[in-house]
């Protein structure tokens, strides 16, 4: 694989799971090559091959995006229990009473 000098690698890294596609970066750096995804900072790793890094990468990615959903998941349900979406169900029906909506098909 060639490259220049002092310029990173782009690499894209899609996960099946989540249907999303990410650009990612790699840089030699000495030895050793480094990938990162800027748009996930947690997602970086280091190996001593392009081919470690790529898979290192796409393992990494799926690991972050389950843990995102599943904080996302926790947070929603606590705010459900602590009653922070109330208000805008209120809107909602209200919204709807008065024909202010749009369909959404």
């Amino acid at each position: 694989m060639k490259f220049k000098e002092g310029y990173p690698l782009t690499h894209v890294v899609y996960n099946e799971t989540f249907d999303e596609t990410f650009t990612a970066y790699i840089k030699k750096n000495g030895v050793a090559w480094l990938g990162w995804i800027p748009e996930l900072p947690d997602v970086k790793c280091e190996g001593e091959t392009v081919e470690i890094v790529q898979k290192e990468l796409h393992d990494t990615l799926h690991q972050t995006l389950v843990a995102i959903e599943e904080a996302w998941d926790e947070q929603f349900e606590a705010d459900v229990r602590a009653g922070r979406l109330e208000p805008l169900i209120e809107k909602a029906k209200r919204n709807c009473e008065e024909g202010n909506y749009t369909k959404i098909v």
